[in-house]
Parts: structure tokens; C-alpha cells; sequence
């Protein structure tokens, strides 16, 4: 039977000289699979990370469904052509494409991110937003650090900042740590426009991957994280 949704765009794969396998975050549905035949000779057609379409397909929930058109509902043209906050969208999609494989229908984190994605498009201010938008994705995935006190420690396995230190190798600390209290105290405003010096927002995103790996079942290394950091100044 012939359905359509609305799906926010996360990866894609080489299938055969014409056709590739998609993913898609969708409003119905929560995370698909796509059998798109033909993709790669269809004139006009851009898939751009983070990018809201509205697909055509057919099949059963669940299985690799087999789609037909996937029309740009909102395409995220500044952002495109801005080399870092391409990298950002990279970063952003390869996350929630580990993150939310088998995620049910959530509409709420459907607007969440579609809200961010038009967020980034239109901001000037995101030298920071990454690990705000870690930070928001774990709130979303139920393992939101908890803040337990003063002091700038991080237990990456149990989630809690701010205990004193207690030389465990799960226990991180130093000024990544710090930053990480403001960030988890700050408005968003706020955050994004603290003057965070490129080492520190290094080693704090690591860090963040690390406690992903903790909690995220199946979480790897994100690929797009070295030019991330490369681009971000």
C-alpha cells in the first residue's frame, strides 16, 4: 500500500550503480529504512543531512520499505553551502543515526530536532552547539548528567558531575568539566556565546562521546568528529 510521511534525513548507503539504502527519522513512524531504486539518476535530487522530506513508499513498517520520491520539504540552504555548519549537520546526523536506530514514533523528538535544524540554519553564534546538542539528545534519551555538587568532576558511567574527586577511571576533571557545569546550568543563549577556548571544547566533546558509549547501547565513534573539530575555530 502506498503511504507518505515526513522524515528528517540521517544516512544513506551505496546499494548498486543506481540505487541506495536510506534512513530517515519520521514523523509516523520513528526511524525507517529505505530501498530507494534509482536514486542516484534522479535529477534534482539532494539529500542533505538533517534535511526534511516528504517520502513516498511502499511496505510494511518495520522492513527495509521500498521508497519512491523523497520531495524536499525543508532543505536546509544556508547551511549547505557554509562548510562549517555542514560540519555541524554531519556531526549532528551521524549522532542521531547511531542514537536512534531503533526508535519508535516520537513526535516530540521529531519537532526537537526539526526545531534545532532550522535553529542552526539560521544562526551566526555555534562554536558551542555541539555539545549543547549532546547534552539535549542524552535529556531526549533519558541519560541527562546529573549536576551533585561544586567541584569539576565528571563520572562518565554513573552521569553525575560536580562529586569530589575520587581517583576511579570512569572520573574525568579539569577545565572541560567546568565548561560542562556552565553548559549544564546556562541557558542555551547563554552557553553559545561563552568564549570556550578550542582545547577545552575538544576534550569536553570527547569526553560526551565517552559518556555516550556508556549509556547508548551499541554507540561508536562518531567519523565526522575530526573535521568537526578541524572546522570549528
Amino acid at each position: 500500500m502506498k503511504q507518505t510521511d515526513s522524515g528528517i534525513f540521517l544516512h544513506r548507503l551505496s546499494y548498486s550503480e543506481s540505487s541506495l539504502i536510506v534512513r530517515f527519522f519520521t514523523l509516523a513512524h520513528g526511524t525507517q529504512s529505505f530501498m530507494f531504486k534509482g536514486a542516484k539518476k534522479k535529477k534534482g535530487l539532494n539529500l542533505m543531512p538533517l534535511s526534511t522530506y516528504e517520502l513516498t513508499y511502499y511496505g510494511t513498517t518495520g522492513s527495509l520499505l521500498q521508497l519512491t520520491s523523497a520531495e524536499s520539504e525543508h532543505l536546509s540552504l544556508h547551511t549547505q553551502y557554509d562548510i562549517p555548519k555542514t560540519s555541524v549537520a554531519f556531526f549532528m546526523a551521524e549522532l542521531l543515526d547511531q542514537c536512534l536506530r531503533d526508535t519508535p514514533q516520537d513526535e516530540t523528538l521529531f519537532n526537537f530536532i526539526q526545531s534545532e535544524i532550522n535553529w542552526l540554519d539560521a544562526t551566526s553564534e555555534y562554536t558551542n552547539y555541539p555539545i549543547w546538542f549532546l547534552l539535549e539528545v542524552s535529556k531526549h534519551l533519558g541519560f541527562y548528567p546529573n549536576l551533585e555538587g561544586n567541584h569539576n568532576t565528571f563520572n562518565l558511567s554513573e552521569g553525575m558531575v560536580g562529586l569530589p574527586y575520587n581517583a576511579l577511571p570512569t572520573i574525568v576533571t579539569g577545565e572541560a568539566i567546568a565548561a560542562l557545569r556552565d553548559a549544564l546550568q546556562d541557558t542555551k543563549e547563554t552557553f553559545l556565546s561563552r568564549a570556550i577556548p578550542k582545547a577545552t571544547r575538544q576534550e569536553l566533546l570527547q569526553h560526551l562521546l565517552t559518556f555516550f558509549n556508556y549509556h547508548q547501547q551499541n554507540f561508536r565513534g562518531l567519523k565526522s568528529l575530526e573535521i568537526l573539530q578541524e572546522v570549528l575555530a
